[in-house]
């Protein structure tokens, strides 16, 4: 009886352990667990940009052997879709006093739509000689200030490292101790055509 015992435990075990190995979206890999007390998906890095289940992303994981003859894990189940870039653009102005301000458009499907947005609300707040300072895509996006007005911003993708950059750039820049002012994530999007 104990033998059956174990028997059994393990295949518990087992399936608790696969059910767990599955538990993320395609294009991203599970994070924490065991003793860490969470867990939690991450989208897979691509240095070149590419977004997973993306045509660019499979030609490069697919592609002519460039990967090897790694097999491609079964997609899970369920409807199938994809990572969508979500695009942002910061927009530096002036205002009314002549002071340094910025507009943004945020989470938009393209750096065109995300650039007007952020142009259109820098005219909208009547905003003087407004340009886009930069746009992105998929990642965070920070502002610093510094107590003459100066203004500093960046993107990245993880949160602590745009603000630890953009604040680092504000105090050289301006050679004051400068304030995060503005701090937003925009990931990017699990679309599954039909639903969203």
């Amino acid at each position: 009886m104990p033998r059956s015992l174990s028997v059994t435990a393990f295949l518990v075990l087992s399936l608790v352990w696969s059910l767990q190995a599955h538990a993320c979206p395609p294009g991203q890999y599970p994070l924490g667990g065991g003793n860490a007390g969470w867990s939690g998906c991450a989208p897979i890095y691509d240095p070149q940009g590419n977004v997973p289940g993306t045509p660019e992303w499979n030609s490069r994981v697919n592609g002519a052997g460039r990967q090897g003859n790694t097999p491609q894990a079964a997609p899970p189940p369920g409807p199938t879709g994809y990572w969508q870039r979500r695009y942002s653009a910061i927009a530096w102005a002036r205002d009314a006093k002549g002071a340094p301000s910025y507009a943004y458009g945020l989470d938009w499907s393209s750096q065109e739509e995300a650039e007007r947005e952020a142009m259109a609300a820098c005219n909208e707040a009547q905003l003087k000689e407004c340009r886009i300072g930069f746009s992105f895509y998929n990642g965070f996006v920070a502002i610093a200030r510094a107590p003459n007005g100066g203004l500093s911003g960046g993107s990245a993708a993880e949160a602590h490292e745009v603000k630890q950059d953009v604040l680092k750039r504000c105090q050289q820049e301006y050679q004051q101790p400068c304030k995060l002012e503005f701090l937003r994530g925009i990931p990017a999007r699990w679309v599954v055509p039909g639903v969203n």
